[in-house]
């Protein structure tokens, strides 16, 4: 590929960053949908209880510029059964505070993953886009 000026080459790179942040974006989703799913869903089932998924379900991510942020979308859904007072899932589940079960490490799971796994899922992105990256 020839380019015609250093504006061209830039565009060009900048085009293919904005594509590869949302594979990265849908990447670090999943991770964090995975740990969800391995850590609550498969290691526990209610009996007093009816699942939701809402946990899993309201996973989500947003891309802004160069950086990606995931978040659990509170629908406002989750509250102490003991106090009342609404919490964050994550945040209690982690802690070993919700329905008398073990706590988990999801928060802390998901981000060892992707610190390993996307810096090799940006650079294979990129490279399949036809931008070098070593």
């Amino acid at each position: 590929m020839v380019f015609n000026s250093l504006n061209d080459l830039k565009s060009y790179v900048e085009k293919k960053h904005k594509q590869t942040i949302k594979v990265i974006a849908e990447k670090e989703q999943r991770i964090l949908r995975d740990e969800v799913m391995s850590q609550v869903y498969e290691a526990y089932s209610p009996n007093w209880y009816t699942r939701t998924w809402a946990l899993y379900n309201n996973i989500q991510y947003t891309i802004n510029g160069n950086s990606v942020s995931l978040k659990l979308a509170n629908n406002g859904n989750w509250h102490s059964v003991y106090s009342g007072e609404e919490v964050y899932a994550l945040a209690t589940l982690d802690a070993g505070t919700t329905w008398a079960r073990g706590g988990t490490n999801v928060q802390e799971k998901t981000l060892n993953r992707v610190s390993k796994e996307l810096p090799k899922v940006y650079k294979t992105t990129m490279n399949s886009l036809g931008v070098p990256v070593k």
